[in-house]
């Protein structure tokens, strides 16, 4: 894969719509990918208690992302002339949702398994719009494809230190494209902020 570094297409799109955005997260991913675009960015950190409930992957997603949202509006800093933004993102791997390593153990035993197989990222994303003074949630997933990792490959990765707070343990913005053969949909939302959609959203 190769690394992409410039503002995508959709972004530039979302700038043009709205040239300021409130951000309900403190993902530094999601605040470089709008902030490269040239948007600006209030940023408000949620404080919820993230519980997994929900009848699918997605709607658990969908869920959390949700009360982030809620939090924002509830809260002092919730200003209604501008839209915002809440997301949650996690990698589900054989039927189980992946967080963020604890150890580079943990990240190292993540990346073995991941070796020439293939995972889905899912990000619930809830948008409130300004201009409808509404709230809507949806989900988005995409397919992560990896190469055949050696044990070389995988400590040479987690020397980068790219691991440390990422869901799956890689970025595929910084040094994990180099773990991926291909991506099937968007490759935004393996960022965790899928842009396609919340273009559609705003």
């Amino acid at each position: 894969m190769k690394k992409i570094e410039e503002p995508s297409k959709e972004a530039l799109l979302i700038k043009e719509k709205e040239s300021i955005l409130t951000l309900a997260s403190s993902s530094e991913n999601r605040r470089k990918m709008l902030e490269d675009a040239g948007i600006k960015l209030r940023i408000y950190s949620p404080n919820i208690e993230e519980k997994k409930t929900g009848s699918s992957f997605s709607e658990i997603l969908r869920n959390i992302s949700r009360l982030k949202m809620e939090n924002y509006i509830s809260s002092s800093f919730f200003d209604e002339r501008i839209s915002a933004i809440s997301c949650d993102t996690l990698v589900l791997f054989s039927d189980s949702l992946l967080g963020k390593p604890e150890s580079r153990k943990e990240a190292f035993e993540m990346l073995s398994l991941f070796s020439s197989k293939a995972q889905e990222v899912i990000t619930g994303i809830t948008v409130y719009n300004k201009n409808s003074r509404s709230v809507r949630t949806e989900s988005v997933i995409s397919r992560v494809i990896f190469k055949s990792l050696s044990e070389h490959d995988i400590n040479e990765y987690l020397d980068t230190g790219d691991y440390i707070g990422a869901a799956g343990a890689y970025r595929i913005q910084k040094n994990g494209y180099r773990l991926i053969s291909r991506i099937e949909g968007s490759w935004s939302n393996v960022v965790g902020l899928p842009l396609e959609m919340l273009y559609k959203m705003l």
